[in-house]
This record gives structure tokens, sequence and C-alpha cells, in this order.
């Protein structure tokens, strides 16, 4: 859950309210940049974190999670993050 809480600060969306499994928002789809996020909750960005498998992640899209923040709704321009709430 500490990756989760990190990744909803970077994008300036609160705190982790929970993690959801690929059932809830759909499978993704393109290169899977990597696996396992092993974080502290203080780093601001993903990238901070212990990364097991940077760029080689072994693992399909049928395992794909997604994080339910706590945050206030927020646009993103010209990106290529898919969200959904």
């Amino acid at each position: 859950m500490r990756a989760a809480d990190v990744l909803c600060a970077q994008l300036d969306c609160g705190s982790a309210v929970t993690v959801v499994e690929v059932d809830w928002f759909g499978e993704g789809s393109g290169h899977i940049w990597a696996d396992v996020f092993d974080c502290q909750g203080k780093e601001t960005h993903l990238s901070q974190c212990n990364i097991s498998s940077w760029s080689r992640a072994a693992c399909s899209h049928e395992h794909d999670a997604g994080v339910i923040c706590n945050g206030s709704s927020v646009a993103f321009h010209e990106g290529r993050v898919r969200l959904s709430g």
C-alpha cells in the first residue's frame, strides 16, 4: 500500500484508499515497465522507490492493478495516463 500512497501523492491526489485488481478498471495495454515497487512511503515519485526489474517486467496485463486515491479530481492535458473515477 506504500507504493499506492506514493503514486497518489505523485499525482497530487491525496493518499491511497485502496488497491484494486485488474477486474476493477480492466486490463491495460502496452509495455509493462516495472512489476514490483518497494517504497518506504516518504518518496514523492515512484521512480524513487526500489524497483526490482525496471523495463524487464516478467508479468502480463492480467496482473494489472489500480489505485483509488482520496484526493480531489485532477485533469491531465496532453498526457498518456489512464485514469478512471
